[in-house]
């Protein structure tokens, strides 16, 4: 970990040439492509602290469950 501190704190990293490879590859596959090319984008978010209480709907499903109740689904 300290070490990719060490790397991320160098003036001479940027987030530029750590891209660059990644860049100069997909404008090689975009080139190369014949047909339409589909850009996506996921907008999923993780959230990877967890407060006091906040798993309460887990929670809840697992003791439906372990009761013998079918838990609500989403």
């Amino acid at each position: 970990m300290k070490a990719a501190y060490r790397f991320f704190d160098n003036p001479r990293v940027t987030e530029h040439s750590v891209l660059a490879g990644h860049f100069a590859a997909t404008a090689a596959r975009v080139a190369a492509s014949e047909g339409p090319i589909l850009i996506l984008q996921d907008t999923t978010e993780f959230i990877y602290s967890r407060a006091h209480g906040q798993n309460r709907l887990h929670q809840n499903q697992q003791r439906r469950a372990l009761q013998g109740r079918a838990a609500p689904t989403c």
